[in-house]
Parts: C-alpha cells; structure tokens; sequence
C-alpha cells in the first residue's frame, strides 16, 4: 500500500500540471503555445542548405554594398544558423499563405483571412505593438489597413492550422511544458536558499565520498536556482491536490 501511494503521486504529477496549465493558462497564451509547436513541426519537413543559405548571404552582402552600407557583414558562419531559421520561417509562412483569401472589411471587424475574422480589438493590439500606441484602425489609411489585415494573416492561419492538426495530447503536452517553464522562470528563489540548496549539495557529496570537482556557488547558482523553483512548484501542486489511491 505504501509503495502504491508514492506510485499513483509519481503518475498524478503530469496530470495535475496538464489540469491546472488549461484552467490557468489564457487562451491567447495557449494560441501562442499550440502554435509554437506546429511551427516547430513544420520546421521539420524542411531542409535547407548550407548553399541555400549562403546564396541568401551573398544577396544580402550585395545589397549592403550597392547601398554602400557602412555596417560591417558578419562573416557566414556567424550568422548561418539565424539565416537559416528565418529561411525556415519565411519557407512556413509561404506555405500557409498560399491561395489565403484576405478580406478588409470596415463595418462590424477589421477584415479576415479564410473567412476567419480579424477583429478590430486584434488590429488595434497589433497597432499598440507596432506604433507605441500612436496609431488605432480608425486612424489608419485604407491602403495601410489591407497592409496590416495581411501581416496579421499568418499568425492567424498558423494558429488555425495548430488547432486542427495537432492531436490532443500534443496539445495538452505543450500547454504542460509551457505553463511549469512559466511558473517556474516566476517563482522567486532568494541566494540565500540558493546558497542553502548549495552546501546541502556539497554535504551529500561529502557523505557519498564523491571524488568529482564540485564546481564553485556561482558557477551554478542558476541551475540551483531552478531546481529549486521546481521543487517549489511542485510541492505546491502536490499540497493541493487530492489524490485517492484504490
């Protein structure tokens, strides 16, 4: 019985994080999460190149010379990997833009994309993001709000594409991840605790006649800091929850 408890605590530990990421988590954030995960998948199907992106390199390095750009180029390697994950997110966005139908519509939203509406509180968010505030979609020019309906379009059908595609426990393992990250990165954990956590560390080290180099407090004070807010986070849960062994 008492091996079955620790057991069905151990088991109910992703199920209690999974329960409260949906109950806490926006559903803007959850949009945000769903979407992450598709794009990562997609990123998958496509390979490119070292070529690819050294081709994208020397149209760049072009372009900075024909407009006598004083900027230094970083050499390739330097920044392969970045060129190469905005040829991947450009590669994506092409995808699902491809026969997008995208509407601007004045009287009761701010258009759509597919028939999905965009609504003016999206577009004035949008809006606040790009201008500080300074500009609302009553303000804006019509040519700039069709500008605007189709920057905002792939968020919108990523999103929609993230939904229907991925599978439920794709989902609920994503919002999991997303919401301990976020609880955890927001638990507050002092250099006391941390320098605590530490010593209790070098003592178990010290019993259990270690020979390994136990590497200086502020050398892994970070780490520290995260285990500890882990545990934290969880000890939470588990104090809370109500767990039922039959």
């Amino acid at each position: 019985p008492e091996q079955r408890g620790k057991l069905v605590k151990e088991l109910s530990l992703p199920l209690l994080v999974m329960d409260t990421a949906k109950k806490e988590l926006s559903e803007e954030e959850k949009q945000i999460v769903y979407t992450r995960m598709w794009m990562r998948k997609e990123a998958q199907k496509i390979n490119i190149t070292d070529e690819q992106a050294m081709e994208v390199y020397d149209n760049l390095s072009f372009q900075a010379r024909e407009n006598n750009s004083t900027a230094p180029i970083p050499p390739f390697d330097a920044i392969k990997d970045r060129l190469k994950m905005q040829m991947l997110e450009k590669a994506i966005v092409t995808n699902v833009m491809k026969d997008a139908v995208i509407k601007v519509d004045t009287n009761t939203s701010a258009g759509s994309v597919n028939g999905m509406v965009i609504s003016v509180e999206e577009a004035n968010k949008a809006l606040g993001q790009m201008t500080k505030g300074q500009m609302t979609w009553e303000k804006l020019p019509e040519n700039d709000k069709k500008k605007l309906i189709e920057m905002m379009a792939p968020s919108k059908l990523m999103t929609a594409e993230a939904i229907k595609t991925l599978s439920a426990k794709e989902k609920e393992s994503a919002l999991a991840g997303f919401w301990m990250q976020k609880k955890v990165t927001t638990t507050e954990i002092s250099d006391k605790m941390a320098q605590d956590g530490y010593e209790k560390m070098k003592k178990a080290a010290k019993v259990a006649k270690s020979k390994q180099k136990i590497p200086s407090f502020e050398a892994v004070k970070n780490n520290i800091k995260m285990q500890l807010a882990q545990e934290k986070v969880v000890s939470t849960l588990m104090k809370n929850a109500k767990i039922n062994v039959k």
